[in-house]
């Protein structure tokens, strides 16, 4: 029989990583927001140092009121009438609240006009080289084979690719 001690515990861990600059962040029960990263619909993760548009900068006082009152609504009706009876220049403070308390939603599913990758600020490593492969008419396993002949060992190709 196995016994355990010190701390026994149901968490786990996780990891991301930054599709453009190749950060790097993991830990137990970690989830985007801790280590302020995002994740577009299309599955590409991105520091929040990375993000293309912010809302504030495409939004006008309009749009950002009409956001603010139908989630403020439901969820927080004092929140809502104050946003409703606020004069224009004075959103900016309630639309930053706004997007913290919304934040942790919206991190896993950021549209696609807010993500680097998918507005082509940046590509992901996986798109350059499957683009040059296609380009080229290469497959996967052909580049195996060159890389076997050429550098005869991983740690040389890692070498020579730094």
């Amino acid at each position: 029989m196995k016994i355990r001690s010190g701390l026994v515990s149901n968490s786990s861990s996780s990891s991301f990583t930054c599709d453009v600059c190749g950060t790097n962040e993991s830990g137990m029960d970690l989830g985007l927001e801790d280590i302020g990263m995002s994740q577009c619909v299309n599955g590409h993760t991105f520091c929040d140092s990375e993000e293309v548009v912010t809302d504030v900068e495409k939004k006008t006082p309009k749009e950002m009121r009409e956001e603010m009152l139908k989630y403020y609504k439901t969820v927080e009706p004092s929140t809502y009438i104050e946003v409703q009876d606020a004069k224009d220049e004075e959103l900016d403070d309630f639309w930053t609240d706004y997007l913290e308390e919304i934040s942790g939603e919206e991190r896993w599913e950021t549209s696609s006009d807010k993500c680097p990758v998918c507005q082509f600020k940046n590509a992901t490593i996986l798109d350059v080289a499957t683009y040059y492969m296609k380009k080229a008419g290469t497959k996967r396993e052909d580049m195996a084979e060159l890389f076997k002949k050429e550098f005869g060992s991983y740690e040389k190709l890692k070498e020579f690719l730094k």
